[in-house]
């Protein structure tokens, strides 16, 4: 795996938290790793013994990581690597950035309509005093409502929903944070809320974090461990 992999997994809209923009390198128990998470989804491998380079794990994401990468436990629930893989079926791109129809692509960091207020001065007919509401364009945001003030919005694959070790998850997800890993087996487990689904390499070398869907599908395709 390489830095390069990892970055295809951040990511890339400007609003999100900078620690979701580039890898980074964290410490746990004196393992040291690489990471990369776009905030859904999080994979992280172990650096070399001997590699000098300085920690730089955003501290919104260290405390989090730190606990996911102290919870390898092995043999909970062995599977094909393959198999997961065509479960999880095609890679999709991540997402293409488009100008945001609302403010035409400005990235100014106040709404245009009301100078970043939130708030739509007029002047009364009927009293000949100045009202405020509720700035419709940017709808009391101060900025655009839709986009951020970014200029432009990221129109990702619609989520596939797909169960596996019986958390519900979106396949599209899972296949392009797969293609990132090698492997012949990996080993499935969830957390003690059943809000996320781990995945760890056999050997530790690896591992992915995927949070849950919210929303429930109860004809989603359930994958079968067993499958070779």
């Amino acid at each position: 795996m390489s830095l390069e992999k990892l970055q295809t997994l951040c990511s890339s809209h400007l609003s999100h938290n900078s620690g979701y923009a580039v890898p980074f390198i964290l410490t746990v128990i004196g393992t040291r790793w690489y990471g990369a998470t776009d905030g859904y989804t999080a994979l992280f491998e172990k650096l070399p013994t001997n590699t000098r380079e300085l920690d730089t794990t955003p501290i919104a994401i260290a405390r989090k990581a730190s606990v996911w990468l102290e919870s390898y436990t092995p043999g909970l629930i062995t599977c094909d690597m393959l198999a997961l893989k065509k479960f999880a079926g095609e890679v999709l791109p991540s997402g293409v950035e488009t100008i945001c129809p609302n403010c035409n692509g400005t990235t100014e960091s106040k709404c245009r309509d009301c100078d970043g207020t939130g708030q739509d001065e007029h002047e009364c007919s009927e009293c000949d005093n100045q009202h405020s509401s509720v700035c419709q364009t940017c709808m009391g945001e101060g900025m655009c409502a839709r986009c951020e003030g970014t200029g432009s919005l990221i129109n990702s694959p619609k989520p596939r929903p797909g169960i596996v070790a019986e958390v519900t998850i979106d396949l599209v997800r899972l296949a392009r944070l797969l293609s990132l890993c090698d492997g012949h087996e990996v080993i499935l487990d969830t957390d003690s809320e059943g809000c996320e689904l781990s995945i760890w390499a056999p050997d530790g070398s690896w591992h992915a974090r995927l949070a849950t869907l919210r929303t429930q599908e109860p004809d989603a395709p359930i994958f079968d461990p067993n499958t070779i």
